[in-house]
């Protein structure tokens, strides 16, 4: 399974704070780009159930007890469906309630789903990478803290408000 979640905000937090940084008088420095993707998951969920031969599936997202996921199974493996699909997440805690959790679950296919994406015939912006500049990322880790998005909403328990303690007081993270 893979990670996503349905708010941009949640996503550039995960990929500005996870960005490697050195220092440099006592500043963060930044020496690469990020990358915050882009899915249009009924696209590629329309692409994915194609595979298992669904006629009657309408473009939509699957949940994690829909019958389409069947397929999916790993303790079924000579069942186990090729394609990865997008599905919602159950909101089991707080944090993924909070960072609005849903996942990719793979099949078969283990390639990066750039490089299915990329060599398969999918439709144009089903998944899109927005690259950010290194030195955009201090900025927009700034505006991120000024609309409230920070360690602590992120991950609503003491491990968060610890990590957001540490930020503010210019410890590393």
């Amino acid at each position: 399974m893979l990670d996503w979640t349905e708010n941009p905000f949640i996503a550039l937090y995960f990929a500005l704070t996870s960005a490697h940084h050195r220092y440099r008088d006592d500043i963060a420095y930044y020496p690469n780009r990020v990358a915050v993707w882009v899915l249009e998951p009924e696209v590629w969920n329309q692409w994915a159930f194609e595979e298992i031969k669904q006629i009657s599936y309408v473009p939509r997202i699957p949940s994690a007890d829909d019958d389409h996921l069947h397929a999916y199974d790993p303790r079924r493996p000579e069942r186990l469906s090729e394609r990865p699909v997008a599905m919602f997440g159950t909101h089991t805690s707080l944090r993924m309630a909070v960072q609005r959790g849903t996942f990719v679950i793979f099949g078969k296919e283990t390639r990066p789903m750039e490089e299915i994406y990329s060599e398969d015939d999918f439709p144009v912006n089903a998944l899109v990478k927005l690259e950010i500049l290194a030195k955009s990322i201090p900025g927009l880790l700034e505006s991120l803290r000024a609309v409230g998005i920070t360690d602590s909403v992120v991950f609503p328990d003491l491990e968060g408000l610890a990590m957001e303690a540490r930020r503010d007081f210019g410890f590393e993270v």
